[in-house]
């Protein structure tokens, strides 16, 4: 099981995944767009980040060795009206939820969801 990511929504971070095909870092440069999904139950994410539409959330020049380093601000964790997005029941301090990545490149035009998914927790 992967190491738990910690996201405090109150200040900027960032964590990286390294996407492992036989044990070795995959080559992900071909890759037309990087999609990180943040869920609780199989079916639609509860936030879904892509690094087209957000590609300041985004660092992908080290995809040729198979890394994915996703960035934030306090204003990530917002929806457009500027209200904080469900990640963090009320009157809960921390949440965790799981989080997998969709990599899309000319083979895998709908995407292919790499296999090892993990888990993020969210602090306030």
């Amino acid at each position: 099981m992967a190491a738990v990511e910690f996201v405090h929504v109150d200040f900027g971070g960032s964590f990286s995944r390294t996407v492992l095909e036989d044990g070795s870092a995959m080559d992900l440069s071909g890759a037309t767009k990087i999609s990180l999904e943040f869920f609780d139950e199989p079916g639609d994410p509860i936030v879904a980040f892509d690094s087209l539409a957000d590609a300041a959330n985004f660092d992908l020049t080290d995809l040729s060795d198979g890394i994915v380093r996703f960035l934030w601000t306090p204003e990530t964790w917002e929806d457009d009206e500027g209200e904080e997005l469900d990640l963090i029941d009320s009157g809960r301090t921390r949440q965790q939820h799981f989080c997998r990545l969709v990599v899309f490149d000319a083979v895998h035009e709908d995407g292919w969801v790499v296999p090892e998914m993990f888990t993020v927790e969210f602090w306030r």
